[in-house]
Formats: structure tokens, sequence, C-alpha cells
């Protein structure tokens, strides 16, 4: 059977493997420690702090505020420590479709 050839959005060249990866089947995050000053200050409030990282290395951060005797998430807030990784900029696109992602994660690893 013939090898099919992927149609790659043009856009996606500007993605780290990481990012596609993290785009096309979602992130790994893991938590990492809080500053100690903001801990304490969010427990005087009755309040927990969880930061997350993407555990892949594509810049994904996440930050939530939960109230520490209900665990309601009170706030919570996404960035990207490099947005040109992830987030495409052309034409203001943000996030490319995980459809497109995935044919051009699929198309940098080939057969491996």
């Amino acid at each position: 059977m013939a090898a099919r050839r992927l149609r790659v959005d043009a856009r996606t060249k500007t993605m780290s493997r990481e990012a596609l990866t993290c785009r096309s089947f979602g992130h790994s995050p893991v938590p990492v420690p809080v500053e100690a000053k903001e801990r304490l200050g969010a427990k005087r409030k009755g309040q927990r702090i969880i930061q997350l990282v993407c555990s892949r290395g594509c810049g994904y951060e996440r930050r939530i505020i939960a109230d520490w005797s209900t665990c309601e998430v009170i706030s919570q807030t996404s960035k990207y420590s490099d947005p040109g990784s992830y987030l495409v900029k052309e034409h203001g696109a943000g996030r490319v479709p995980r459809q497109a992602s995935r044919a051009a994660f699929f198309a940098l690893v080939g057969d491996e």
C-alpha cells in the first residue's frame, strides 16, 4: 500500500515538537511549588494555590486558587511561558485546530 502524503498546515512550522504533541494529545500537567509567601498569604484567606506546568516542556502553566475547606475553584488562569511555540500569531490564529497539529506531528515523527 502506498504511503499517503499528509497535508500539513504551514502555520504549524513555528511550533516545537513539544507544542505539537500537547496540541495534538493534551498537556501533561505536574504540580510545582508555590512561593512560601504566596502560599501563606493564601492560607490566611482560607485558600490554596495550586501551580501546574506541562511536563513535556511546551511552556503551558496553570494556576488555580481554591477554597481550602470546600475545594471550590475560585479562579484559574492559564498561560504559555513561550507563546510563540504553542500559539500561532499568523492572522491572529491563536491555537491551530487539533487535527492540523496532529497532521504536523505525524509528519514530523513519521514511522519512528
